[in-house]
């Protein structure tokens, strides 16, 4: 006698009485008809048929959350779950989403890209402690609006608001330097 969580099995090549109550003995899948009409994956777009709860291609659930062991599943296969869709970008002026989106912008004369610049210190005569960051535009391919972004704004920003810090602590300790004004020459 076979025995499966603690339930009588049928040997091995038999038959069990109602197939409904042979422990172990996975359900017969329902017809596509019983089933319901397939449903779209909102992770992936994918088309899954209606009886998977989890989409075959990228393992997100019906509700779009990946599957709880979806990450040990896809680290068991070697592969990597599918990205998900981007929406297109759309120009701001026209609406067009015929859009280069990382478009480079150089300097004809040294063909060094342009650079955004935020100043620590913009009073220093020296040292003015400059983050600089490389502008990207995006640009419309119907209308030829472009739009202006830096690389990484984050640390752009991080180092505006340090250099407003040291400014203000500075002055809480007397030690604000006052450039004099430019004397005119004739």
């Amino acid at each position: 006698m076979l025995y499966l969580n603690g339930e009588e099995c049928p040997e091995p090549g038999g038959q069990a009485d109602d197939p409904a109550e042979a422990p172990g003995q996975p359900d017969a899948p329902p017809d596509d008809e019983s089933a319901g009409p397939s449903w779209q994956c909102p992770h992936c777009g994918e088309m899954v048929p209606a009886n998977f709860d989890t989409c075959w291609k990228c393992l997100a659930a019906k509700a779009g959350e990946p599957a709880a062991d979806a990450n040990q599943l896809l680290a068991e296969t070697g592969e990597e779950a599918a990205a998900p869709p981007v929406a297109p970008i759309q120009c701001l002026r026209c609406g067009s989403t015929a859009i280069i989106p990382d478009a480079s912008l150089v300097d004809v004369g040294t063909l060094r890209p342009i650079e955004a610049v935020v100043f620590g210190d913009p009073q220093a005569v020296v040292f003015k402690d400059r983050q600089y960051t490389e502008v990207i535009a995006a640009i419309c391919g119907q209308c030829g609006h472009i739009e202006l972004r830096v690389t990484n704004p984050a640390e752009l920003y991080d180092h505006y608001l340090q250099a407003r810090i040291d400014k203000q602590s500075d002055k809480r300790r007397g030690f604000e330097v006052v450039m004099p004004p430019p004397t005119e020459t004739r």
